[in-house]
């Protein structure tokens, strides 16, 4: 109750004053019991001092029950206590490694006792700081007024001023027992006394060893060997020691101990060789291991370092100084503020290290002097745990940002080669398909702007043709004339001039024109990437991306991915637009080809008609002449005679012509290099252009193929080609003459090898253009006069055609005149035509005809040919016959008036099923051949009615035989 009433200061001041003389009790109370302990360990000790003798040749320990009461000065020596109340009163396991301790413990609690019963142990002693000495261990047990103690003898590397034959015959078996080599040499060198261990070392009876020379014992030599320790402590007294490595590769450390009598006198020496190959081993590997350690340290970009409670750096060190060029000691006492130069704390470098004085811990990443670094803190703790500083390691990750940032751009990159290969696949045209990357960028903002940049020929400048954000100021800026001196310096008119790529960002505007920079930035782009898109090594256009941050191009090479799609798709649709001209001048070539067998036909029937009709003038001529010898006539007679003459000679005119310009011309066709017939045939043209003072040009592609021909022949029809139109252009012309392959699509080869050949003769500046149309070809008017035409197109054309090939008028862009097409030899040997006179047996030949007094004559014709006739007397019949025999039919005879389905439409459907199908039409209208001659199938010709069954038969027979080949 007292207490309770006293006040609460005066309370305090009793409850402190208690504790106090409760904790001195405590102190006092401890000391008596250590003091009496430690006076009980004493006596102990001195007892033990007769029977361990201090100064022993070994370390010697003396224990009870596991606990230490004495350790001669040799034992505190070696393991580096200063006075053996350091030890006395540990335990053995304190002192020893525990394997090791066991095993003494084990040993000395034993129930077998015997003095002379000693147990040899090989084990660790522990040193003052805790390190390992591996040391051999004999335990024996003794009795001291009747209990029981331990003395640990220790057998280590110092074996000094031991006199051997003073050595108790009990320490000799401890040396034969021990596995280092022990030698006793005298001054002489010679051998004393040597243990078990070295005697099974040199593998010799110990007769044979002892008195003998030492090297020659050892090493079979006669003299000392260089450095010979035992020779160095005879003579200096002090001991020495050295390191050898034996022909089998062991390590062994030869230590000598000089040996004095007892007036000092040295009378030789002790030599001990210690096996220390595992040792050396493990110091060579160590050593490995650390300059390793350390050239790998040296390398790791990190950096440890500390600071104080006032931002101080106390410690430094690591790789990352090499990188920042600055050394530990540079630093190491400045503070965070004076080295980052900075007073701000929200600074990162100092934001953090003030939260670790706090006690926080944690990660942040800073860019110093160009490069990144992720910096780790926490704080720094003394032993009480107060926080006196903050320990950080800092890691350079460059790389790894610089890895991240491509990886990002990589990422961007695909995600708009994606996009665009989208657009790429269904886009038509190459304009579509701008307009639609450029939309993209502005839908998807990838960039600030994308710019395409086109060239106008007129100008000779380029142009903005399209923007994501257009506007007249971004032509004002990214426009340029090429001819001005501006453009040298411009990155659009040098991006098109060089064919490389430009980059502008802070570090290379000022290799570019001023004025170019402020308007960029005025546009508020700060850098800018222009990529030229070269086809077939000539820029046709410029890509441009423009960013508002000044490093959005430092990894160009995913944006060149970017527009080499883009110049893959405009490649692609060139060639598809190549392609679909080829085809057009394929289908073109393959309609001329109709007609040149159309003509060819029609000159073959005016041959035939000119040979009969010259027959028939011949008979009226003859009957005329018999008239005016067998009868008499009258003027009047006469004067009607004479007019049979006239039309006789006008019909023999007639006859003439036709057979000059319709007669087959055999020509000598053979192998010819290409570029050889083609050389000749510009060196014609070009003499003929120098003959008339008109310009000419030429442009030749190589081609690597021959042709088929007759040269001679070819170069007159060229010539005379070339010479009509120079004849017919003014005098400001120019001729153009070229030569190009043609590859027509779905071809099988798989080198795409052209198939043909187009040559171009062509006029800039033709006075008659009117003159050049397809009807140049066909025979339009006779000239029976003695002036006779300069040439005939239908006689260059027939040439062309025995050639293989075809010819027609033209008219583009380049000019106006004449294509030839010629098919190369390869063409020639795909399409091998053979002509025999009798028909394939087992052809089938349908004819189709409304009128059966027409159709009766031309089946009984046709019956000789050895072929299945078939007929039929409308379109409609003929398709229902020919589904039912698989539309194998070889050749179709078919009106081209017929009810239900015409002839024409029936040829098409035929045609679509087979296309190996030869057509004849028929027609009594010459109308039906001009109005329709357009929707005539391939591989077909047309006979006017009525015609002869021997011509029909003949022409059915050619037409059969000109199959090709399977």
């Amino acid at each position: 109750m007292i207490l309770f009433n006293i006040p609460d200061r005066q309370f305090s001041i009793i409850r402190e004053i208690v504790v106090v003389i409760v904790l001195i009790s405590i102190l006092i109370f401890t000391a008596i019991i250590f003091i009496t302990k430690t006076r009980e360990i004493l006596k102990i000790s001195d007892t033990l001092k007769n029977v361990s003798i201090d100064d022993n040749f070994f370390p010697i320990l003396s224990s009870r029950n596991g606990v230490v009461l004495f350790a001669n000065k040799k034992f505190l020596k070696l393991a580096g206590y200063k006075n053996v109340l350091f030890v006395e009163g540990k335990k053995v396991v304190d002192l020893f490694k525990k394997e090791t301790a066991d095993e003494i413990i084990k040993y000395s609690r034993s129930t077998d006792f015997s003095p002379e019963n000693i147990k040899l142990i090989d084990g660790y002693l522990k040193n003052k700081n805790g390190g390992l000495i591996p040391v051999k261990i004999f335990v024996q047990k003794f009795l001291l007024d009747g209990v029981q103690y331990e003395q640990i003898d220790l057998i280590e590397r110092e074996v000094s001023n031991l006199v051997l034959n003073d050595i108790p015959i009990n320490i000799s078996q401890i040396l034969d027992n021990i596995r280092d080599i022990i030698v006793y040499i005298d001054r002489d060198h010679n051998i004393k006394w040597i243990n078990d261990a070295g005697i099974n070392f040199l593998n010799k009876n110990s007769d044979h060893i002892i008195g003998q020379f030492c090297a020659k014992a050892f090493f079979n030599k006669g003299n000392l060997c260089e450095g010979c320790p035992v020779e160095l402590s005879i003579k200096d007294g002090n001991p020495e020691e050295k390191e050898i490595k034996l022909p089998n590769g062991k390590y062994y450390l030869i230590r000598a101990e000089p040996i004095k009598n007892k007036e000092g006198e040295i009378i030789g020496s002790i030599k001990i060789m210690n096996d220390i190959t595992a040792q050396k081993e493990a110091e060579i590997n160590r050593y490995e291991t650390e300059t390793k350690l350390s050239l790998i340290s040296e390398q790791i970009p990190t950096l440890v370092w500390t600071v104080d409670e006032n931002l101080k750096i106390t410690y430094a060190s690591g790789s990352v100084l090499k990188n920042l060029k600055i050394s530990a000691s540079e630093i190491i006492g400045k503070t965070i503020y004076e080295l980052f130069d900075k007073s701000d704390p929200e600074y990162p470098a100092i934001k953090y290290i003030l939260l670790g004085l706090t006690g926080e811990s944690g990660n942040y990443q800073i860019k110093i002097m160009g490069r990144h670094y992720i910096v780790f803190y926490q704080p720094l703790r003394n032993l009480e745990g107060k926080i006196t500083g903050v320990v950080g390691v800092s890691q350079d990750i460059t790389e790894l940002v610089t890895i991240q940032k491509e990886l990002e751009e990589k990422n961007k990159a695909l995600q708009i080669i994606s996009d665009i290969n989208q657009i790429i696949s269904h886009a038509g045209t190459e304009d579509e398909m701008f307009e639609e990357i450029i939309s993209l960028f502005n839908k998807k903002k990838y960039f600030a702007n994308a710019i395409y940049i086109t060239k106008d020929p007129e100008k000779d400048e380029l142009k903005v043709k399209n923007a994501s954000f257009y506007s007249d100021y971004i032509q004002d800026a990214f426009g340029v004339r090429l001819t001005l001196s501006e453009s040298q310096k411009h990155p659009s008119g040098l991006c098109y001039l060089d064919q490389e790529i430009k980059i502008i960002n802070r570090e290379t505007a000022n290799a570019f024109t001023p004025d170019f920079i402020n308007k960029l930035y005025k546009l508020g782009y700060l850098s800018a990437i222009f990529f030229p898109i070269d086809i077939d090594n000539r820029v046709n256009s410029i890509f441009c991306f423009a960013s508002d941050t000044n490093d959005e191009f430092k990894y160009i090479n995913y944006f060149k991915d970017i527009i080499e799609d883009i110049k893959f798709a405009i490649i692609n649709f060139r060639l598809k637009e190549k392609q679909k001209r080829n085809e057009e001048l394929i289908n073109e070539i393959q309609l001329n080809q109709i007609r040149s067998e159309k003509y060819e036909y029609a000159s073959r029937l005016a041959s035939s008609l000119a040979h009969d009709f010259n027959n028939i003038l011949l008979s009226i001529n003859s009957y005329v002449e018999l008239i005016r010898k067998n009868i008499k006539t009258d003027n009047q007679i006469e004067e009607y005679l004479c007019h049979i003459n006239n039309s006789i000679k006008k019909g023999g005119d007639i006859t003439s012509y036709l057979m000059k310009y319709s007669n087959y011309e055999r020509i000598n066709r053979k192998s010819e290099d290409i570029q050889n017939v083609f050389e000749q045939l510009r060196n014609e043209v070009a003499n003929l252009c120098n003959q008339k003072q008109i310009g000419f040009s030429s442009f030749i592609t190589s081609i690597g193929n021959k042709i088929f021909c007759d040269l001679n022949r070819l170069k007159e029809s060229i010539s005379m080609v070339a010479r009509y139109i120079i004849n017919r252009s003014k005098n400001d012309a120019k001729i153009i003459f070229s030569v190009e392959p043609i590859v027509s699509q779905g071809t099988e080869s798989k080198d795409k090898e052209p198939h043909f050949v187009k040559l171009q003769i062509l006029s800039t500046q033709l006075m008659f253009e009117e003159s050049f149309t397809e009807n140049i070809f066909e025979i339009s008017e006779l000239n029976i006069s003695d002036n006779q035409p300069e040439f005939s197109m239908p006689l260059i054309s027939k040439i062309i055609r025995l050639h293989g090939g075809y010819i027609y008028a033209e008219k583009n862009k380049s000019g106006v005149g004449f294509v030839i097409i010629l098919p190369l030899e390869s063409e020639i040997k795909e399409q091998t035509i053979y002509r025999d006179d009798t028909a394939r047996k087992e052809r089938n030949i349908l004819i189709v005809e409304d009128a059966p007094e027409v159709k009766e004559p031309l089946e009984i014709i046709l019956n000789a040919l050895n072929c299945n006739i078939l007929t039929a007397p409308d379109g409609l019949s003929a398709l229902n016959l020919a589904r039912t025999i698989n539309y194998e039919i070889d050749l179709l005879i078919t009106d081209v008036e017929m009810p239900n389905i015409d002839g024409i439409t029936l040829a098409e459907e035929l045609y679509k099923k087979n296309p190996e199908i030869k057509t004849i039409y028929m027609s009594g209208y010459i109308k039906d051949f001009a109005s329709k001659e357009s929707k005539f199938v391939p591989n077909s010709i047309f006979l006017q009615k009525p015609f002869q069954l021997d011509i029909f038969k003949k022409i059915v027979t050619d037409t059969l035989n000109s199959t090709v080949k399977k």
